[in-house]
């Protein structure tokens, strides 16, 4: 009786320091990691600005033909988003003055030009004629011969094509620089008729031009039509590819000119694609 006693009490002591030795070895093998670190979201911008040719903070003489003459030279104020306060004399047939600078994106994002406004026209698709440039309908009227042979545009020096009308052009990626020029004209031609001129002076007073750049939803701009490409071919180190299960090599692909309307690298590569395979 007391035997069997005995022997209930060790088995119940040894398993107890069984359990308590399992603990023990699990304790032994466990292991603590951690992971240490830090994130920055660095500061951006939005910044899109006018700069002068020669001097980012005023814009350079302008450029005149006939007897055509500033009278107040034009400043750049308020942040450097507004040029104003220039006034200009044109007397004769062929006179025309011209200012050229800069639209700068010095922010990190890509700028479309969203809206544009030239003498209250919506995006012109040509030079604002002379009858938009007086704010008084009657001075207009009394003046309609004289306004008609009047023009005034705001044009990317590069091509003469419009600003509003050129959709890669109105497009600014980070960094970029776009010259422009506005040039307001007394008759594009030597006129003979002197029933133009004016029996006064005449005060064009609503020149005024509001643009408007946003954030593009893709952040990229289109490759303008005519593009012309040098170099490697996207991200390629060697002047080849390959499309449609054919390989083309050389001037098609050196120097490339684009006639589609490219949205895309990926549209850029197909249209310069199809291309070679026209040349070849």
């Amino acid at each position: 009786m007391n035997k069997d006693k005995r022997l209930t009490i060790l088995i119940i002591l040894i398993v107890t320091l069984s359990l308590v030795g399992i603990g023990i070895a699990f304790a032994a093998f466990s292991q603590t990691l951690t992971i240490n670190g830090s994130a920055e979201v660095e500061a951006s911008s939005w910044k899109v600005v006018f700069e002068g040719m020669t001097n980012v903070n005023a814009l350079d003489a302008p450029t005149t033909t006939g007897t055509a003459s500033e009278v107040t030279h034009p400043t750049i104020k308020n942040n450097s988003t507004e040029i104003s306060t220039y006034s200009v004399s044109l007397k004769t047939p062929g006179d025309s003055i011209t200012y050229n600078f800069k639209i700068h994106n010095k922010g990190d994002f890509t700028a479309n030009l969203s809206t544009l406004t030239i003498s209250g026209v919506n995006r012109p698709a040509s030079p604002v004629s002379g009858a938009s440039l007086v704010t008084d309908s009657s001075i207009a009227t009394a003046n309609a011969k004289t306004l008609s042979k009047v023009e005034y545009k705001l044009y990317y020096t590069i091509d003469n094509s419009l600003v509003g009308q050129n959709s890669a052009r109105d497009c600014l990626e980070a960094g970029e620089t776009a010259n422009v020029s506005l040039k307001i004209t007394f008759s594009t031609t030597n006129e003979t008729d002197t029933s133009i001129l004016p029996s006064t002076d005449l005060v064009l007073d609503n020149l005024g031009i509001s643009s408007t750049y946003t954030q593009t939803t893709n952040g990229t701009c289109p490759i303008e039509p005519g593009y012309e490409y040098s170099g490697p071919f996207l991200n390629m180190d060697y002047a080849y590819y390959i499309y449609e299960g054919k390989s083309f090599i050389g001037t098609g692909v050196d120097n490339l000119i684009i006639s589609e309307n490219i949205t895309s690298l990926v549209n850029f590569a197909t249209a310069a694609a199809k291309q070679c395979s026209n040349e070849s």
